[in-house]
């Protein structure tokens, strides 16, 4: 589920696809319906956030009713003054591609990971986080047979 920010409202965008957030494949929907959602606003013309940034958005659970306007606020005002630059496409195609865990299970060997990646092994760490994500689908699926 994608959710955009315009005029003081927000709106819900691809509902059809709302699962809840421990579903297995959750983040996968998630990054799906941010490139959707921001390709599609880019293309007619809109300043919008960078994937990361409505990511963080829609999954920051300090914004609430309190704060949400202010931080929106700052954000639009950084995207206004942001120069359109090549290197945040390339972020935007790196945060497409990245293992994000959703739980702690997901996580293997975090420091053997973080010294692959530091290394420039991302091969090695994205065929470990799959064969864990594959694991985890499977005993979703056992769970609900």
């Amino acid at each position: 589920m994608a959710h955009r920010y315009y005029r003081g409202h927000i709106y819900i965008i691809d509902v059809s696809q709302s699962v809840e957030h421990d579903h297995p494949n959750a983040i996968v929907f998630l990054r799906s319906d941010i490139s959707n959602v921001t390709s599609f606003f880019r293309k007619h013309g809109v300043s919008v956030m960078t994937m990361l940034e409505l990511f963080n958005f829609i999954t920051d659970v300090t914004i609430d009713d309190s704060n949400v306007d202010a931080y929106l606020e700052k954000l639009q005002n950084s995207i206004a003054s942001r120069p359109a630059l090549t290197s945040e496409q390339q972020t935007e195609e790196v945060f497409k591609q990245s293992f994000i865990p959703r739980n702690l299970e997901e996580v293997v060997d975090i420091e053997r990971d973080m010294k692959r990646g530091q290394a420039g092994d991302t091969e090695g760490v994205r065929a470990a986080h799959e064969r864990t994500n594959e694991r985890a689908n499977e005993r979703a699926s056992e769970r609900t047979n």
